[in-house]
């Protein structure tokens, strides 16, 4: 499980970070930062999703962590799950 601040410390390193040929759009940006503003509250849980500690663990496509942050966020009563992907396109 992460923390919402390091959530937020996430997403505010993709938008700022320089490789970006092109910045997202503001209404793009407003929309992932509303969405960081309510999430964790109520009793939500938040989970990184990183690279795998384990190098017996491999993922086909593993430069996915390079361009993309993942999310997921499970309700207090477990009955939603969602995931957010956010980094380049």
């Amino acid at each position: 499980m992460t923390t919402i601040e390091d959530v937020r410390k996430r997403i505010a390193a993709v938008f700022s970070d320089p490789q970006f040929t092109e910045p997202p759009e503001r209404a793009q940006r407003q929309e992932v930062d509303a969405w960081a503003e309510v999430v964790g509250f109520g009793g939500d849980e938040v989970f990184a999703l990183d690279v795998p500690d384990l190098a017996s663990v491999r993922v086909e496509f593993d430069f996915i962590w390079l361009v993309y942050n993942e999310f997921a966020i499970v309700n207090r009563t477990r009955t939603e799950l969602s995931i957010a992907v956010i980094g380049y396109d």
